[in-house]
This record gives C-alpha cells, sequence and structure tokens, in this order.
C-alpha cells in the first residue's frame, strides 16, 4: 500500500505490506522515504525500513539445516546524496545501518553507488552497485521512449537484502514492461517478472486505466503465474482487480474488489478482497471519515483454514475555523478477525536446538472500539492532548464455530505533551495506561518521538516504545515494544 505526498521542499513515500504464507514464511513491513532538495542541483534521502518476518523452516521442510530458521525484526536506516545537475546524467551515493534486530535476523550494513545517464531522447540506462554484509549487489536497467504515448522498460536486480528469510543466497529478478496511452485519460500496461534464486517465479500483470474526467479514475488489473519457495514449493496465482475513485472539492473516494485464487500441489486457496474508504468536508470546521474493509478466504483443505476479515470505521474530526487551536477526533471501529492458520507469531529462539519456535495466531476476535483524542495548543511552541479508547468485545480461542465466546475488554487512557523544538521539527512525549478488566490487570508507560512535518497538515516521526501494547485497542499481540514510524495527518 504505497503512499505519497509532497511538501515544499521535500517529498515523502510510504510503503506497507503483509504477506502470508500458509505453513511458510509471514512477513511485514513499513517501509518510509522522504527527499529533501537542498539546491538545484543536490537532493538529500532519508529512509527507514522495519520488518518483522516470522517462520521455521525445520517445521516446513525438515531437510534443511537447522541454522536457517528465520524469525525476529530488523529495522535499517539509510541515507542518500544524489546529484542531478546535468541535462544527461545524475548520481547517487548511499549508506545503510541496521539499527536493531531480533532473532535469527542478519545485519544488514550496506555501501554503493548509482546513476543513470540519457543516450539520447529516446534511450537511457540506469545502474547501481553495492556492497555490504550481504555481499556484492546490483541492478541495470533500460527505459526507452518509443513515441510520445509508449514507453518501454527492462530492470535485472541481484539482490541481496532478502538473504536471511529464505534461507541461501542471493536472488536475482528480471522485469519488463510497457505502459502506453491509447487515447485521451486511457492507459494500458502490461509487466512481466522473472525471479530466480530461492523464491522463483514467473508472473504476469496486465491492467487498463481510465479518468473521463477530472474527478474519476477506474481501472482493472490482472495477474497470472507462479512464485515458488524453498520451503514450500510452487504456489500458482490468478487474480483480477477492478479500482475505482473519486475526488471533489468536499468528497474524497477511493475502493477496491479483488479476486484471488491460489493454488499448490496440497491445497486451493479462493480469496475475496474489498477495500473502500472516504473523507466527506462538511464545512471549514470538520468533515466525517470512514472506511469499509473486508476479507473472505476459503480453503480446499477444510473449513478450518478459513480465513475471514471485516473492519468498518467511522469518524469524525473537528477543528474549528475561529479557533484553531483545538483538534477533536471521534471514532467508532468494529473489527472481526479470523486469521488463517499460516499466520503465526514468533516464540523466540531455542538455544539448545538453534531453532525459532512459533505458533498459529488460533482465536477469533470480534470488537467495538469507541476512541476520543483531542490535543491543544498552548502556543506556537507547546501542545497538550489526550486519548480514551474502550473496547468493548470477545475473543473466542479455537477456529472451532462451537466454541463458545468470552468477554474481552479495556481501557486506554493517554496524556501527551508536544514541543516544537526548531521549525519542522517537533518532540513528542507520551504516557500510556492500559487496563484489562476480565484479567484485572493494569499496565503503564512512557511512549517518546520525533516529529519533522512535511506540510501543514502531515507529519512523520520516529520513535520508542517502552510498553508492550499499543494504543490501537484491536492489536492484541503484545508485541509493540520498540523502534516505530508514524505518520499524522490533520485537517
Amino acid at each position: 500500500m504505497p503512499f505519497g505526498e509532497k511538501g515544499e521542499a521535500g517529498e515523502l513515500r510510504l510503503k506497507v505490506d503483509r504477506r502470508d504464507e500458509r505453513d511458510g514464511y509471514n512477513s511485514s513491513v513499513l517501509d518510509a522515504q522522504y527527499g529533501l532538495r537542498l539546491s538545484p542541483e543536490w537532493k538529500l534521502g532519508l529512509g527507514l525500513r522495519h520488518d518483522d518476518k516470522t517462520g521455521d523452516a525445520l517445521i516446513t521442510s525438515p531437510s534443511l539445516p537447522t541454522t536457517q530458521a528465520v524469525s525476529g525484526e530488523r529495522a535499517d536506516a539509510a541515507v542518500q546524496l544524489e546529484y542531478t545537475g546535468s541535462d544527461r546524467w545524475s548520481a547517487y551515493g548511499f549508506a545503510q545501518k541496521t539499527l536493531r534486530r531480533t532473532g535469527t535476523r542478519l545485519e544488514n550494513d550496506r555501501l554503493g553507488f548509482g546513476g543513470r545517464y540519457r543516450v539520447n531522447d529516446k534511450l537511457a540506462l540506469r545502474g547501481e552497485l553495492s556492497t555490504g554484509d550481504g555481499g556484492l549487489a546490483g541492478k541495470a536497467g533500460v527505459d526507452y521512449q518509443y513515441d510520445d504515448r509508449s514507453n518501454l522498460y527492462m530492470t535485472y536486480v541481484a539482490d541481496t537484502g532478502r538473504t536471511d528469510e529464505n534461507l541461501i543466497g542471493c536472488g536475482g529478478s528480471l522485469v519488463t514492461g510497457v505502459r502506453s496511452r491509447v487515447g485521451d485519460g486511457l492507459t494500458m500496461f502490461t509487466e512481466h517478472r522473472h525471479a530466480t534464486g530461492t523464491q522463483p517465479g514467473l508472473t504476469h500483470a496486465y491492467g487498463v486505466q481510465y479518468a473521463p474526467d477530472t474527478r474519476w479514475t477506474f481501472g482493472v488489473n490482472f495477474e497470472n503465474g507462479w512464485v515458488g519457495a524453498e520451503t514450500l514449493g510452487a504456489t500458482r496465482r490468478e487474480a483480477i482487480a477492478f479500482t475505482t475513485g473519486y475526488s471533489s472539492e468536499r468528497l474524497k473516494y477511493s475502493g477496491g474488489l479483488e479476486y484471488r485464487k491460489d493454488r499448490t500441489s496440497a491445497e486451493t486457496r479462493t480469496s475475496w478482497l474489498l477495500k473502500n474508504s472516504f473523507t466527506w468536508k462538511v464545512d471549514d470546521d470538520s468533515r466525517w471519515l470512514g472506511k469499509f474493509n473486508w476479507a473472505d478466504s476459503d480453503s480446499s483443505t477444510g473449513v478450518l483454514a478459513a480465513a475471514k476479515y471485516t473492519e468498518a470505521m467511522l469518524g469524525y474530526a473537528l477543528r474549528p475555523a475561529f479557533n484553531d487551536r483545538l483538534n477533536l477526533l471521534f471514532k467508532y471501529t468494529y473489527l472481526y478477525d479470523l486469521s488463517s492458520p499460516g499466520q503465526v507469531v514468533s516464540g523466540g529462539v531455542d538455544s539448545s536446538l538453534g531453532t525459532v519456535s512459533s505458533s498459529s495466531i488460533d482465536y477469533q476476535q470480534r470488537s467495538h472500539v469507541f476512541a476520543i483524542d483531542a490535543t491543544w495548543d498552548l502556543n506556537e511552541r507547546w501542545t497538550v492532548g489526550g486519548k480514551y479508547a474502550w473496547r468493548r468485545g470477545e475473543l473466542r480461542a479455537s477456529r472451532d464455530s462451537s466454541a463458545p465466546w468470552f468477554k474481552s475488554s479495556a481501557e486506554l487512557a493517554v496524556l501527551r505533551v508536544d514541543w516544537k523544538l526548531v521549525r519542522n521539527w517537533d518532540w513528542m512525549v507520551e504516557w500510556r495506561t492500559l487496563r484489562a478488566r476480565e484479567l484485572k490487570d493494569r499496565k503503564s508507560g512512557w511512549v517518546t518521538a520525533a516529529y519533522y512535518h512535511v506540510n501543514e497538515n502531515l507529519k512523520v516521526g520516529v520513535g520508542y516504545n517502552f510498553t508492550d501494547y499499543s494504543d490501537n485497542l484491536t492489536d492484541m499481540s503484545y508485541r509493540s515494544k520498540g523502534w516505530f514510524l508514524n505518520v499524522l495527518g490533520k485537517f
């Protein structure tokens, strides 16, 4: 799920990705990149990537060595300096450092350089070479502007960034594609990806995007092919997705519907996914916002391997125009979550065996969460705020529909102070307390973070959570301790 926002001097890009493999490797990735224009010729790039991986090679493939089990978290930071002062060429150098790792994750420090050279008005070449903990890596690419409507591209990447995931060596991927504007508002594309190494595959994607006017956009994408893994064998995939978007001065909406069919030698899984989000500007003081996401996944192995997910949210944001010191957000969230059996949580490393233990998320959740968040600007440098959230929910400690539901409620209270250090930079300190009623348990602790204001409505921050819980009451994993990346928007 990529996201981008431009400011006066910089550009922020965010990407969130989640992948679950039945009896295999699961991963969640949060990637943030910020580019700052130092001068017309020089650009500084900053990046932060946090990923969490779970899985156990011993369970899924007993023939593999025990040292190949992988689980844990890793946070990497990177800095890049780029020169763009020439019309024909550009160059950059970068450095990457692993800030934190857990479990059996490996260091991922890296140094490299790359560039782009325009041969003529139609042909451009790209390249990069780097070295580090994973060994040599690089990429090379060609962009060709066939005419004023169509362009072709081809890129080969030799990647070492996933060497501790799926077990041995580095892999490579070759991507080729064509994008063509065939009429006013109508664009077609096709892309093909061939991967080698520990996760080989061959996938094909085709799509059409249509914008009949400045408000509406429509799209349809097709995908087929196969992907593989050392622990699972090949998975054949067929998918079709429809997207739509609408944007006006008052209403912004985006939605999508996807059908996916995955087949392995042991299982056939069909999945439906639906996503919707909107914002409605009532007036200069307030607006409504909401989302509705739904997913249903069935397996040929039986009903106990199914996965179902429903999330509905409705919120009301208030920022009075006559007194913009006050910001209020009222929000209601409904969540029903039945994870797939392949979704697991890490249980740590067994030092005697050199393996990583993991367990399935073998429970269902249905929750109603009510929350209010408020901030008040005392002056230009100090802001105070707080949050109160209450969850009324139920858990079922089994995937069996005949099992009983058990009540699970909680309350969260937060007090927060923000201090504007210098232009565009804030420092935040937060005290949290969480009360679980049925468990008769209370936890309290501190959270702190530094934020950079991209523009008047968006800021991004990096911080550390000294507690093990999240301010999202639907997250019951108690695995939130450590570094985090946060993005905040205001109206």
